[in-house]
């Protein structure tokens, strides 16, 4: 897998949470001792009604389970609202359909077995189904008190040789409550000049020359589309896209960093304004 362009989430009320595991055909092992108490700090730290959980299940897929049946495996690490507030039920809206974490599990595994019932895979050379996986992990990074970050990881596995492991951003007002879009910093989100921006650094990740094409790299194309799925740090606004979007599933995930100093100029004033309510000086050189 190629590098990821490193970033530092900047220090505030919400932490970011447990990395989502990486291994196939596995629930991730029970926390160690320093584990669980790193859990117990960052949960010390969220605002006041917000619980971290961690939670695993095993349920059957066949609908008459017999002992050589593959299992659905699920694992969470999910953020609970707890608060009555518009905050909390904006969250639950926003994470879980507008339903509690456990009842959109309890969703999640419904649809599973039903998919699993609908067209139930065949035994490969004589050996038996795997079990099927689902891990989520909810990360929330802070950048002070009017906005935050959320990463949803995902990995899902229902056969085959691998299985798929995705990242969705949300960038939050907390005083609007609202998701924000890339049209809500750039004056022209699909100009020239951010494209120009993006397509350089996605030449410096592959390790391209300047004004080599990308696709002599590891993309698929030459002009990537620019992804919707950002975050925001203190050094910049990061683009990522999951495997299969710009280049094989053998790159893994591609995220870069543009750094504030060369976007800057194609920010919208509100943006700006937004951006440093955030807790982030856009002008540190």
């Amino acid at each position: 897998m190629k590098r990821y362009t490193s970033y530092k989430i900047v220090a505030a009320p919400l932490l970011a949470l447990a990395v989502f595991a990486a291994a196939c055909g596995s629930i991730p092992p029970a926390e160690t001792g320093a584990d669980a108490s790193q859990s117990k700090s960052e949960e010390a730290r969220l605002p006041n009604g917000y619980t971290l959980r961690r939670s695993t299940s095993s349920v059957p897929l066949a609908e008459k389970q017999t002992r050589d049946d593959p299992r659905l495996n699920i694992s969470f690490i999910f953020l609970e609202p707890k608060k009555p507030d518009r905050e909390a039920e904006f969250l639950k809206g926003l994470l879980y359909s507008g339903n509690s974490a456990k009842q959109y599990q309890n969703a999640l595994a419904g649809e599973y077995q039903d998919m699993y019932r609908q067209d139930p895979p065949e035994a490969v050379s004589g050996s038996l189904p795997a079990d099927w996986e689902y891990r989520e992990n909810l990360a929330v990074r802070g950048m002070g008190e009017s906005g935050v970050t959320l990463a949803r990881k995902k990995y899902v596995y229902t056969g085959g040789t691998h299985g798929m492991q995705t990242t969705t951003y949300y960038v939050i007002d907390r005083e609007a409550l609202t998701v924000l879009k890339l049209p809500d910093f750039f004056r022209d989100p699909q100009g020239a000049e951010l494209r120009a921006l993006v397509m350089e650094e996605l030449r410096l990740y592959s390790g391209l020359e300047p004004d080599r094409p990308l696709s002599e790299g590891i993309f698929f194309r030459d002009e990537p589309e620019i992804s919707s799925n950002f975050f925001v740090t203190e050094e910049g606004l990061g683009l990522h896209w999951n495997p299969y979007d710009i280049a094989p599933y053998s790159e893994g995930s591609v995220e870069i960093t543009l750094p504030w100093r060369t976007l800057r100029p194609l920010l919208k004033q509100e943006a700006m304004e937004r951006l440093t309510k955030f807790g982030i000086n856009l002008f540190v050189s």
